[in-house]
């Protein structure tokens, strides 16, 4: 009993020492650029000699899995699908080429003898494409109608994944708009439309923004918000305020509040 015991803790023990020991995808690569995938995995070296698989696979949200990556040991490497173009390189690495937002999804190593181990990574592609653009402008009064003069925010950003999002703020307070999102089914890009009518003597002398966001990516950055600072003296709202000189903008609003 007891050698049968040693046995089977020997053959358990035996079984286990396939392991996955450096394992890499990266969580966000910008459209255009490459996406490297590592999976290296470890044995004894008495079961080096055993038939090894290693496979890649990709889901994308929403979808089935599906086989990208192949090799049998002693058998050259061979990608399985035809949808992402990749570059296969040593011990089982891919670089994922000129990448697209429709390769987003998760990224499985599986390696396998007798026994079998699998890490996964979610990869999302991200595109900052053009905008967030902010525009207001007055809205004319017709007649009859009530007198207090209004304005109109419109920001739209185009070109952008993942899903994404947009808010206007008025001296940092976010307000309601409305939101129309259309997706490319092509590109895996989105355009993002976002407005709202708001009485005039609220934005004469504010600081406006619009800022872009993506719903299952937190990427900020300068590229992402578009600043409209209100000329008090100006028919028209002036182009005061970009990105780049946010501080300017924050001194410039701070001392005009205080002057009030």
């Amino acid at each position: 009993m007891f050698r049968v015991c040693c046995l089977i803790l020997f053959l358990v023990a035996d079984t286990r020492q396939l392991s996955i020991t450096k394992f890499a995808v990266p969580q966000s690569v910008e459209v255009g650029h490459n996406a490297e995938l590592r999976c290296e995995y470890d044995l004894k070296p008495e079961e080096l000699k055993k038939v090894i698989f290693v496979k890649w696979w990709w889901r994308p949200f929403g979808e089935d899995k599906q086989q990208i990556y192949q090799r049998t040991v002693g058998q050259p490497a061979k990608s399985t699908q035809h949808t992402i173009d990749m570059q296969i390189k040593e011990n089982d690495t891919l670089v994922l080429l000129n990448i697209h937002p429709n390769a987003s999804g998760i990224y499985e190593c599986e390696v396998s003898n007798i026994e079998e181990v699998r890490k996964e990574q979610e990869l999302i592609v991200y595109a900052k494409g053009t905008g967030p653009r902010l525009d207001i402008t007055d809205v004319a009064v017709g007649p009859g109608e009530e007198s207090v003069e209004r304005s109109l925010l419109e920001c739209a950003a185009s070109h952008v994944a993942p899903l994404p999002d947009l808010k206007i703020t008025i001296n940092e307070k976010e307000i309601n708009v409305t939101k129309n999102i259309k997706k490319s089914d092509d590109d895996g890009l989105y355009d993002i439309f976002a407005n709202t009518t708001i009485e005039k003597n609220l934005v004469v002398g504010a600081l406006l923004a619009c800022q872009l966001s993506y719903t299952d990516l937190n990427i900020t950055g300068d590229d992402f918000v578009d600043f409209i600072l209100y000329d008090k003296t100006a028919d028209d709202a002036s182009q005061l305020c970009t990105s780049g000189i946010f501080l300017f903008c924050v001194l410039i609003l701070s001392n005009l509040l205080s002057t009030k």
